[in-house]
């Protein structure tokens, strides 16, 4: 035998609203609902939850269903709940209904926040059906001062022997006593009015500001029984309004573009005129900020013209964070700007008075010119005079100039790449060149922030000190007068000295601290030989008188080889044997400066000592 169980689900048919959560918003408006579709004012059956701070301009009416209110609801007329309607107030929740209130049989109240009424409440059906539950939390305010209560124990937290004995001998609190609670305050901003009709059946409007400004929009709402066809009602908003005129229970936002008071009218059936207002529309709130831009880092001064406020109000993010804030003419703030930033500043004009303002409408851009970039060669020197070739390079312009004093005189100038100069230097010579590097078309430039420290070295004044006649065979050690950084002699050593016992050219090759080049050289002989310091000289002109070096008796030695030195120490001539008496002082067919030289005659194949000596040629 086979048991069949079947579970049945009861599926839940309500309908579902729920607001945005935290957001202030209209019941009548979909951005209020988190699915986007608001419902209507009277549900059957639907189940409501607001967690917002929601204003309702029409009457509300429930049937069969679930209203709850986490944050806030005030309904601006008036609030009926019908059969079976349950209604729960949230701890720190608020219910505030300025018209009447009207519950019928098996309605639940659980209370645990704030519940208002500021028209007639008036509970009907029998006394044992339903239920109103104030929490430990919970408060009720009711304007009424003969409220229609229902007499059963589910109803004891409303009962009330002492009105004015609220809360120890009555179940609610009347106006004075809701001014006297924590939420006395925030009624009061609601502007309720006790001559004004708030009655689901009366027809009337209210509009979202008390101050309307010029080019701002302001959302005008229908107060009353909205079961009647909407198309009977006709709006005039006045001189000035866009829309001018419009058809329905709205709500209807309307802009206007002239200043003044208004005159409302709300029409029924096109037969009269069920309401009439007056509204003071002030006049919008004007400035003006002008783009602007500098070169490179720097502070810009941001001034807000033609402003009709009495505040303004600077920010980078409309407002989120303020830059700034003016009260007195010139409106004017500093912005610091790095090099190449970009900004966008907008400004905030308020007329205290009236409240109006440009809602941060008026902007202005601010561009920090990337600075001309360019880039001189390292600091440079020479040595002794002579010319440099100076380079600016990573130019980002399209101009360079040069100047020994940061423009007063302009040294070179350049237009197009290689940016160079050459600088022309004396010996020993110190100077600072400056340069401009400038973008011809935004007209910024370096301020000439880029400059070179050039110098001209003096030459090392080389002196070889020691004896240059060699009498014995001991040696002789040769040194120089000042101290270098490094040194080079004729043999390739490296020594601050040098030793020899020899006749011979000796030659160095210094270097000092700024690398600059120095030499000298002295010409060692022995004493001891015939002849050896002769000092020869001729004349090689071509006149045919002393043209030529004569050495005498030298064809007595024709394996003696001959050679002739510059004072640095070059080969300017060089016989390798047989010497014929015949060389006219020239150097590869080019006549030798007139000076003085070094000769060597090397008797080494006679196992004689070297002759050394000096030349002089004249012309």
């Amino acid at each position: 035998m086979y048991i069949i169980i079947a579970f049945i689900s009861i599926i839940d048919s309500h309908s579902q609203f729920i607001t945005v959560d935290n957001r202030t918003g209209i019941w009548s408006d979909t951005l209020s609902w988190a699915d986007f579709d608001y419902p209507d004012t009277y549900l059957d059956s639907a189940d409501v939850e607001c967690f917002g701070y929601i204003s309702s301009y029409r009457c509300l009416r429930f049937n069969n269903g679930r209203l709850v209110i986490h944050d806030t609801l005030v309904i601006y007329s008036g609030l009926t709940l019908d059969n079976n309607e349950i209604l729960e107030i949230d701890s720190g929740g608020v219910l505030i209904v300025l018209g009447d209130y009207l519950s019928r049989n098996q309605v639940e109240v659980y209370n645990n926040g704030y519940l208002v009424v500021a028209g007639e409440f008036t509970m009907l059906g029998v006394d044992n059906q339903g239920l109103f539950r104030n929490m430990s939390f919970g408060e009720v305010y009711l304007f009424d001062s003969t409220p229609e209560i229902k007499r059963d124990i589910e109803y004891a937290d409303l009962y009330c022997t002492s009105p004015d004995n609220y809360p120890a001998q009555c179940g609610y609190g009347n106006e004075t006593d809701l001014n006297n609670s924590n939420i006395g305050r925030f009624f009061n901003s609601l502007n309720y009015d006790p001559g004004f009709m708030y009655d689901c059946n009366a027809f009337n409007f209210t509009v979202s500001s008390e101050v309307i400004c010029m080019n701002d929009a302001a959302t005008f709402y229908f107060l009353g029984n909205t079961d009647n066809d909407e198309a009977l009602y006709v709006w005039n908003f006045g001189e000035g309004a866009e829309p001018e005129t419009a058809t329905g229970f709205g709500p209807f936002e309307v802009m206007y573009n002239s200043e003044g008071t208004k005159n409302i009218q709300l029409s029924r059936d096109s037969l009269a005129v069920i309401k009439e207002d007056l509204v003071e529309v002030f006049p919008a709130v004007t400035l003006s900020l002008s783009d602007t831009s500098l070169c490179g880092e720097g502070k810009v001064a941001l001034t807000a013209q033609n402003v009709t406020g009495h505040v303004v109000y600077f920010s980078l993010d409309m407002g989120a964070t303020l830059f700034d804030s003016l009260y007195t003419m010139p409106y004017q703030t500093e912005i610091n700007l790095e090099d190449g930033e970009e900004i966008n500043i907008y400004a905030l004009g308020i007329d205290t008075i009236t409240g109006c303002n440009n809602h941060w409408t008026d902007s202005a851009r601010i561009i920090s010119i990337l600075t001309p970039q360019m880039q001189i060669i390292s600091d440079t020197g020479i040595c002794g005079e002579g010319a440099v070739t100076l380079t600016a390079q990573n130019v980002t312009g399209q101009t360079v100039y040069f100047s020994l004093d940061m423009g007063t005189t302009i040294y070179d100038s350049s237009f197009a790449a290689p940016y160079q100069t050459e600088i022309s230097l004396a010996e020993g010579e110190e100077i600072i060149i400056h340069a401009l590097c400038i973008d011809t078309i935004t007209g910024c430039n370096n301020n000439w922030s880029d400059s070179s420290h050039i110098t001209s070295f003096s030459v090392p004044q080389v002196q070889i000190i020691g004896d240059t006649i060699l009498c014995n065979d001991d040696d002789e050690t040769y040194y120089l007068e000042d101290t270098y950084l490094s040194y080079e002699w004729h043999d390739g050593s490296t020594a601050p000295d040098y030793t020899t016992d020899r006749a011979e050219l000796i030659y160095v090759s210094v270097v000092d601290d700024n690398y600059c080049e120095g030499f000298d050289s002295i010409l060692l002989r022995y004493c001891d030989k015939p002849g050896e310091e002769e000092v020869f000289t001729f004349t090689p002109n071509g006149d045919g008188i002393n043209d030529y070096w004569i050495i005498k008796g030298i064809e007595n030695y024709p394996l003696a080889k001959v050679m002739v030195f510059d004072k640095a120490g070059r080969k300017v001539y060089n016989c390798a044997g047989n010497y014929q008496n015949n060389w006219d002082g020239s150097k590869n067919g080019s006549t030798l400066p007139l000076d003085s030289y070094y000769f060597l005659i090397d008797y080494s194949s006679y196992n004689l000592r070297n002759t050394l000596g000096i030349i002089t040629i004249l012309h």
